[in-house]
């Protein structure tokens, strides 16, 4: 096998043993920027807002003003105000922790494991992880401890911090780091497959399958539920403020504007609403693993996992595929042509039909 300069010279390791708690995930928050654009832009747009609207006030009205004005601009001065006082509540590190761990529940428990340059080995209590080098490239070092992403999401993230790893040092991390990256320019090094294969030592009646999968996975997300719904809110709030103007009887160039905002953003959600019934997007993978009748195991090019095989909420099973899905709402797919032949096919399908799945798991036939 292949080792690099830095593995030499990176023979280190980090173990970590304990528990992430929220506040783990808050002390390493990415610091954000939003509070300072909130302080700095909004405070500025309401200067322009409020010179706009007395200049066009002052233009429609021929210098006389009245009451309309007045409760205009104080009307803007109070809109902006309150979203100020939203935004930089919401920007609060405690907040915006606790916002986004509602959403993501799984990136707290417990953690036992260890950092080497050969990857990441972590245990959660009920499933055994591999972070392999070219998915560690992008993790974070700091004083208080290690920031690991788990996916492309940057608020899904691993907080490591120095409570929980034994001895903890920004400059060993920071090698270790520096060891995964140059291995993750060098395809043909393997170290990192050395230590799932370690992990993932498969038991004798297991069933191994390997190859690309490819699906067309529906839009019909959370994220893109979010997503429709903040717009539809803007369509409202424009509404809302095309009315009041009407009501107040404000020029007509600001009704106007509103107008075109409700049309430039309802039919933008009115089409993503369409994505969302009738989208899909092509998906595409290569993965290696087994199925025991107790265990499952699975990898990319990038991570793996191994965990129990009544862990799965549910399983379809049909003549060429079968397809798994955690509580969380994870699919892994087996296609018919990934296992070495039919005898072991039978076997996988038995594995989750047969008498040896756990009653915990709900099963459905396709055929």
């Amino acid at each position: 096998m292949k080792q690099t300069q830095s593995q030499k010279d990176c023979d280190e390791r980090l173990v970590f043993d304990g528990e992430i708690l929220a506040d783990d995930y808050r002390v390493l928050m990415p610091s954000d920027l939003l509070l300072w654009l909130y302080w700095i832009l909004i405070p500025l747009l309401a200067v322009v807002l409020i010179g706009v609207i007395s200049a066009i006030m002052f233009v429609s009205t021929k210098g006389r003003g009245g009451p309309a004005s007045l409760i205009a601009i104080f009307g803007v001065v109070a809109f902006l105000g309150g979203l100020l006082a939203v935004s930089v509540y919401n920007t609060r590190s405690k907040v915006r922790a606790s916002r986004r761990l509602r959403s993501h529940p799984d990136l707290l428990g417990p953690a036992r494991g260890k950092f080497t340059h050969k990857g990441l080995d972590f245990f959660d209590g009920e499933k055994r992880y591999w972070f392999g080098p070219a998915h560690l490239t992008k993790t974070r070092c700091l004083k208080r401890g290690i920031r690991v992403r788990v996916d492309a999401d940057p608020v899904r993230y691993l907080a490591f911090t120095d409570r929980l790893v034994s001895g903890y040092s920004k400059q060993t991390a920071e090698r270790l780091r520096d060891s995964w990256q140059e291995q993750a320019k060098d395809p043909s090094d393997t170290a990192g497959l050395d230590l799932w294969q370690k992990i993932s030592s498969p038991p004798e009646n297991a069933v191994s399958y390997e190859g690309h999968v490819t699906i067309q996975q529906s839009l019909k997300t959370k994220p893109m539920r979010k997503k429709l719904w903040t717009e539809a809110s803007f369509v409202l709030l424009n509404i809302a403020g095309a009315a009041l103007f009407h009501v107040l009887q404000l020029p007509s160039v600001l009704i106007w504007v509103c107008v075109g905002s409700v049309c430039l953003t309802l039919s933008a959600n009115l089409f993503n609403w369409w994505l969302y019934f009738r989208g899909t997007q092509t998906q595409s993978w290569y993965q290696q693993g087994w199925v025991s009748a107790t265990e499952f195991a699975s990898r990319n090019t990038l991570n793996g996992v191994r965990f129990a095989l009544d862990r799965f909420a549910s399983a379809e099973v049909n003549d060429e595929t079968i397809r798994m899905i955690t509580p969380s709402g994870i699919a892994y797919y087996i296609p018919r042509e990934q296992v070495v032949d039919e005898q072991a096919w039978t076997t996988l399908k038995e594995y989750f039909q047969g008498p040896e799945k756990k009653s915990g798991l709900n099963i459905s036939n396709s055929d």
